[in-house]
Protein backbone atom coordinates (compact mmCIF):
# COMPACT_ATOMS: atom_id res chain seq x y z
CA UNK A 1 0.00 0.00 0.00
CA UNK A 2 1.32 3.20 -0.83
CA UNK A 3 1.32 6.40 1.48
CA UNK A 4 -1.59 7.94 -0.93
CA UNK A 5 -3.76 4.89 0.16
CA UNK A 6 -2.80 4.65 3.90
CA UNK A 7 -3.35 8.35 3.80
CA UNK A 8 -7.05 8.19 2.85
CA UNK A 9 -7.43 5.60 5.58
CA UNK A 10 -6.00 7.65 8.42
CA UNK A 11 -8.67 9.69 10.73
CA UNK A 12 -5.99 12.74 10.63
CA UNK A 13 -3.62 13.63 8.03
CA UNK A 14 -0.55 15.49 9.18
CA UNK A 15 -0.34 19.31 9.17
CA UNK A 16 2.11 21.24 7.26
CA UNK A 17 4.07 22.00 10.56
CA UNK A 18 4.48 18.69 11.25
CA UNK A 19 5.90 17.86 8.47
CA UNK A 20 9.56 16.70 9.50
CA UNK A 21 8.29 14.54 12.52
CA UNK A 22 4.69 13.01 12.33
CA UNK A 23 3.92 10.68 9.40
CA UNK A 24 0.52 9.90 10.06
CA UNK A 25 -1.98 9.53 12.40
CA UNK A 26 -4.94 6.54 13.24
CA UNK A 27 -7.37 6.11 15.63
CA UNK A 28 -4.98 2.81 16.80
CA UNK A 29 -1.85 4.94 16.38
CA UNK A 30 0.75 7.85 15.77
CA UNK A 31 3.56 7.23 13.18
CA UNK A 32 6.43 9.61 13.67
CA UNK A 33 9.91 10.39 13.01
CA UNK A 34 12.51 9.30 15.78
CA UNK A 35 14.21 12.92 16.98
CA UNK A 36 17.36 10.90 18.18
CA UNK A 37 17.68 8.70 15.15
CA UNK A 38 20.10 5.34 15.38
CA UNK A 39 19.55 4.49 12.07
CA UNK A 40 19.54 6.71 8.16
CA UNK A 41 15.87 6.35 8.37
CA UNK A 42 14.45 5.69 12.05
CA UNK A 43 10.67 5.98 13.05
CA UNK A 44 8.20 4.88 15.52
CA UNK A 45 4.61 3.19 15.38
CA UNK A 46 3.18 4.28 18.96
CA UNK A 47 -0.36 2.44 19.74
CA UNK A 48 -2.59 4.93 21.32
CA UNK A 49 -3.54 1.76 23.76
CA UNK A 50 -0.71 1.83 26.32
CA UNK A 51 0.90 -1.43 26.03
CA UNK A 52 3.99 -1.58 28.24
CA UNK A 53 5.27 -3.98 26.68
CA UNK A 54 4.63 -7.22 24.10
CA UNK A 55 4.81 -9.80 26.93
CA UNK A 56 1.75 -7.81 28.36
CA UNK A 57 -0.52 -8.18 25.39
CA UNK A 58 -3.98 -10.71 25.46
CA UNK A 59 -5.62 -11.83 22.20
CA UNK A 60 -8.22 -8.64 22.69
CA UNK A 61 -4.76 -7.01 21.23
CA UNK A 62 -4.36 -8.89 18.46
CA UNK A 63 -5.94 -6.41 15.72
CA UNK A 64 -3.97 -3.50 17.28
CA UNK A 65 -0.55 -5.08 16.86
CA UNK A 66 -1.30 -6.71 13.27
CA UNK A 67 -2.26 -2.56 12.51
CA UNK A 68 0.61 -1.70 13.69
CA UNK A 69 2.99 -3.73 11.47
CA UNK A 70 1.40 -3.11 8.74
CA UNK A 71 2.00 1.04 9.10
CA UNK A 72 5.22 0.26 9.67
CA UNK A 73 5.72 -1.51 6.28
CA UNK A 74 3.50 0.66 4.68
CA UNK A 75 5.80 3.23 5.81
CA UNK A 76 8.64 1.67 4.94
CA UNK A 77 7.64 0.72 1.50
CA UNK A 78 7.21 4.35 0.37
CA UNK A 79 10.87 5.08 1.70
CA UNK A 80 13.70 3.87 -1.70
CA UNK A 81 16.21 4.05 1.90
CA UNK A 82 14.52 0.52 3.07
CA UNK A 83 14.63 -0.74 -0.37
CA UNK A 84 17.04 -3.56 1.21
CA UNK A 85 15.27 -4.02 4.00
CA UNK A 86 14.82 -2.69 7.52
CA UNK A 87 13.87 -3.68 11.45
CA UNK A 88 11.01 -3.76 13.77
CA UNK A 89 12.32 -3.84 17.15
CA UNK A 90 10.16 -3.28 20.42
CA UNK A 91 10.43 -0.63 23.12
CA UNK A 92 9.23 -2.05 26.49
CA UNK A 93 8.45 1.09 29.70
Amino acid sequence: MNRSNINSQSSQRRSDSDADTVLIVFVQCIAFRDVNPVSPVHFLVIPVKPIPQISSCDKSDQALLGHLLYVAQSLAKDDPAMDDGYRVGEFSL
